[in-house]
């Protein structure tokens, strides 16, 4: 049936068939390398923006810290609304007590419906 179907094509499309299977292959080779890599620079840019977010909060934290004030601490952690994909932060006394906590109300939306909301 399949050795049918072969010979009833012409000679242009018996050899214009394996080059369209060739570009789609390659096509979808080459949409997989990229997504991966977007993700991947996705994922380091928010590694920087969280370490100079962490940088500047933490220097402002140390006051809080020092005079063991947690609701000024709960105050600069709200800064970390300033990056909509931070979910939550918390700042630890000892292994089991929460000194400080910012927690992003707006978690469970959709980061594409968050964009350019300005909750902070």
């Amino acid at each position: 049936m399949s050795k049918n179907w072969m010979n009833s094509l012409s000679l242009s499309q018996r050899l214009y068939l394996p080059l369209v299977f060739f570009v789609v292959a390659l096509f979808l080779v080459f949409q997989t390398l990229g997504s991966y890599k977007y993700i991947e620079s996705e994922k380091q840019n928010l590694v920087n923006r969280i370490n100079i977010l962490a940088t500047g909060i933490g220097t402002n934290l140390t006051a809080a810290i020092q005079f063991d004030d947690p609701l000024t601490a709960n105050e600069i952690l709200s800064a970390f609304c300033a990056d909509p994909m931070i979910t939550s932060v918390s700042v630890m006394r000892d292994a089991k007590t929460v000194f400080a906590k910012y927690q992003n109300q707006k978690a469970t939306v959709s980061y594409a419906n968050r964009v350019g909301e300005g909750d902070c």
